[in-house]
């Protein structure tokens, strides 16, 4: 009689991870995979969840202006077998200003091997009340999971460590498209340019995402706890706007909002009181801190500052980078300011602190 044998279902194979960067594609030696919609006058660093990107204890002005690029590149690991596998990196975004006031979300693209696959949103922490987000399209299925954010009223200034969420992001990729030995090229290419918001993409150079050891728990814990710090810093400031009985001894105002933008750069303010008491402020108004599209702004009050006038523009000579200028009330009445220009301090647009081989000064 023939022994019956006992048949056990085959269980679906779990899912591969594996590194989902290994090397950057088209950057110099020290460049990392990092983009934006605006054109990057000035080096910069970028710190993650895990702290600064390198492990540098050099931040400011750490890697190469990115310049006008607006996509990013790299290789992932070489597949392991031609099975669906999901590939692992770390990475961040940012969208400035941070809250839009409705759908859509800005959206970023995402090719793989030159294929254009799925659209992600950019700067985004949560999506229909979920922490992080799924995008999916042809089986093809992308995962953030946030773990840092910074706002974007909070230190570092600007772009020179750019704010916004760094976080997981897993590729799972049907094994159809794998080929064992070869790994997959990434693309991840910004939406186009808007002027009502900007965005900013970058991809950690970190070849070991996958990793999980008592090293990496204290890079994590470091860089918590320094997050933890700023966070409590940024509460003593909403504590003194709020609550100013508990600051008896600060000098109490009233908060007027002379001018603002949701994406330009302003620095620094001057004021000057006039005699016939109208006050003027002039400020630079830029892309960024650093950039070669500088120029003079003001706005002005005729009622001691309780209410403003439009933007008026001083000067704008163009690819220039007019810094400061305020203004000064000679005694026959006629205004003189001080042109503080800084367009010798770029070479092909991009700042160059050693490069300064002209006048900066002039009188207007």
């Amino acid at each position: 009689m023939a022994s019956k044998r006992k048949r056990t279902a085959l269980k679906p194979e779990a899912i591969r991870e594996q590194e989902g960067f290994a090397r950057a594609i088209g950057l110099s030696k020290d460049g990392v995979p990092a983009c934006s919609s605006f054109f990057s006058a000035h080096k910069y660093s970028l710190v993650d969840f895990r702290g600064d990107v390198t492990g540098s204890k050099t931040r400011m002005f750490q890697y190469p202006a990115h310049r006008d690029r607006n996509y990013v590149e790299w290789n992932t690991s070489p597949a392991r077998a031609n099975r669906t596998t999901t590939f692992v990196w770390i990475g961040g975004s940012q969208l400035r200003p941070a809250f839009r006031p409705c759908f859509p979300y800005p959206k970023a693209t995402l090719f793989v091997d030159g294929v254009e696959r799925l659209k992600f949103p950019i700067g985004t922490i949560a999506t229909f009340g979920n922490l992080g987000f799924t995008a999916a399209k042809d089986d093809f299925v992308l995962v953030f999971e946030p773990r840092r954010f910074q706002s974007l009223v909070e230190q570092p200034h600007r772009t020179w460590a750019p704010h916004g969420v760094s976080g997981f992001y897993r590729l799972t990729v049907p094994g159809k498209f794998l080929r064992k030995g070869k790994p997959l090229r990434l693309r991840v290419e910004l939406p186009p340019r808007r002027p009502e918001f900007e965005t900013f993409f970058y991809v950690s150079p970190r070849q070991d995402t996958l990793k999980l050891d008592l090293a990496s728990l204290r890079q994590e814990v470091t860089q918590l706890q320094a997050d933890l710090v700023q966070l409590r810093q940024s509460h003593e400031m909403l504590y003194a706007q709020n609550y100013p009985q508990l600051f008896p001894k600060r000098i109490q105002g009233r908060l007027v909002i002379a001018h603002q933008d949701d994406t330009k750069h302003y620095h620094p303010a001057s004021v000057t009181v006039m005699r016939d008491g109208e006050i003027v402020i002039t400020a630079r108004e830029a892309t960024d801190h650093l950039a070669t599209d500088g120029r003079m702004m003001l706005v002005r009050s005729k009622d001691s500052g309780h209410t403003w006038g439009p933007k008026e523009i001083m000067y704008d000579l163009g690819h220039a980078d007019h810094r400061s200028g305020p203004i000064t009330e000679l005694p026959n009445g006629d205004w003189v300011t001080l042109d503080y220009r800084f367009g010798c301090g770029y070479k092909d647009g991009v700042y160059d602190a050693n490069g300064v081989n002209a006048p900066t000064l002039w009188g207007a």
